[in-house]
């Protein structure tokens, strides 16, 4: 099965070839190729790269560019690496859910194709995923675990969160989440609970520290992850918000001041980022039901790989792809985001109560939470999908024979019924709208 998502893969990347560069993949590309070149971690102006994305996807394609590898070669690794993300996911399911469970979540992982469709990305999809995948495994072996084992494996969950924050800095308050839960989660002793929650943080404190220590030796300023923080407290493009999304302020002065000093080569970027973030969240603080009602609108946008895959086709950034291929591409896109969203969403009502579970539904809220707030991209419902497969593997393997057998409780039937069709309805609505926009 993982030979299989290995063609699937690299089908993706065959067939979508050099697609062009969006703005942020072309800022990646810059900055790794700058660092491969020892010019150090610095934009094409020479200023440090800090104010912008967090740092690990320019390292991981400096890395691939320091061995010779070109965009092709960082796109193939990228395939490589959304097999072995698959491969901890289905890791984590045999370990909490069962073997049937488990090889169901890999089939449905294995055909999953917008996650193929991100190896073909110069973005931090696939690269994020992974350390999600391996960190949600460490922590469901440190519960089955015993001894020191047990500890080694809360570290390296937390290690593997520290990186994914470097890359989405959403992982952060998501390794937050999952740090309450492990220190309030059940009846251990207080102890336990407490010597599991400090290796954890610890695991993940390491990491962060290596690039604040990195930052402040070049700067003297202390950075926990990124100095903008938008991907934490910007509200992005909400008029009622002091700032718009980057890209739209440029469109408007009023809103655009600070982007624009913050351009400025003569400007401090760390005083511009802190009033960014003050004014975010005096905005979520002052503005509590704005900022609450955002979140369901977020949930409801789900179709961002298939809409980025038609435009990319149809505005001819894929010239050799033949068009009755693209349209299959695109129409099994579709009905394989719509299923496996489907069932993720039923698997995370309908699973027993189980520590899987409950770091699984923990995970999930808290990143769809902040997304919702901040109003990031849809597309990051892809790395949760694959995080989320122990559910759908569930949903697939118990879930549907029980369905068929009618043996469900009320409380299931219900909470799964109203998940999936909120997921579908939305799923749907956002087609119809991209469709009628011509889009």
């Amino acid at each position: 099965m993982l030979l299989l998502a290995l063609a699937v893969h690299v089908a993706f990347v065959v067939a979508v070839g050099d697609a062009v560069l969006a703005a942020d993949g072309a800022e990646y590309v810059t900055v790794a190729r700058r660092l491969a070149e020892g010019r150090g971690f610095t934009t094409a102006g020479g200023k440090l790269y800090v104010h912008s994305h967090p740092p690990f996807y320019p390292v991981f394609l400096a890395a691939v560019f320091k061995m010779g590898g070109d965009l092709s070669s960082a796109r193939l690794a990228q395939a490589a690496l959304g097999v072995l993300t698959l491969a901890f996911a289905y890791g984590a399911a045999s370990e909490a859910l069962g073997r049937k469970a488990a090889v169901a979540a890999l089939w449905l992982g294995a055909l999953y194709f917008p996650a193929a469709y991100y190896d073909t990305q110069i973005l931090t999809e696939t690269f994020f995923a992974l350390p999600l995948a391996a960190g949600f495994y460490c922590l469901v072996r440190g519960w089955r675990a015993s001894g020191a084992a047990r500890y080694g494996a809360f570290a390296a969950a937390g290690a593997a969160f520290g990186v994914a924050a470097l890359i989405r800095t959403v992982a952060l308050p998501a390794a937050l989440a999952l740090s309450a839960y492990l220190l309030f989660a059940d009846g251990a002793p207080g102890r336990r609970r407490l010597v599991r929650t400090a290796f954890f943080v610890v695991g993940a404190s390491l990491v962060l520290a290596a690039w604040s220590g990195y930052v402040y030796g070049r700067t003297g300023r202390f950075v926990l992850v990124d100095t903008s923080g938008p991907a934490i407290f910007y509200i992005g493009n909400n008029e009622r918000t002091p700032f718009h999304h980057a890209w739209r302020a440029l469109d408007d002065p009023a809103a655009s001041a600070p982007l624009r000093e913050a351009l400025d080569p003569g400007v401090d970027g760390f005083r511009v980022a802190d009033a960014y973030r003050r004014a975010a969240v005096r905005y979520v603080l002052t503005h509590p039901v704005q900022a609450s009602a955002r979140i369901p609108g977020k949930i409801l946008d789900f179709l961002e790989p298939e809409r980025l895959f038609a435009a990319s086709f149809l505005g001819g950034d894929i010239p050799d792809l033949a068009p009755g291929l693209a349209a299959s591409m695109i129409a099994a896109d579709v009905v394989a985001d719509g299923a496996l969203l489907v069932l993720c969403g039923w698997g995370l009502v309908a699973m027993p109560r189980s520590r899987f579970a409950d770091m699984l539904r923990v995970l999930v809220v808290a990143v769809v939470a902040v997304h919702g707030v901040t109003y990031s991209y849809p597309r990051y419902h892809v790395p949760l999908v694959i995080i989320g497969l122990g559910a759908a593997g569930y949903a697939a393997a118990e879930g549907l024979p029980a369905l068929r057998r009618r043996s469900l409780p009320k409380r299931q039937l219900v909470g799964g019924a109203v998940v999936a069709l909120v997921l579908l309805t939305s799923w749907t609505r956002t087609a119809l709208l991209y469709l009628v926009r011509g889009q």
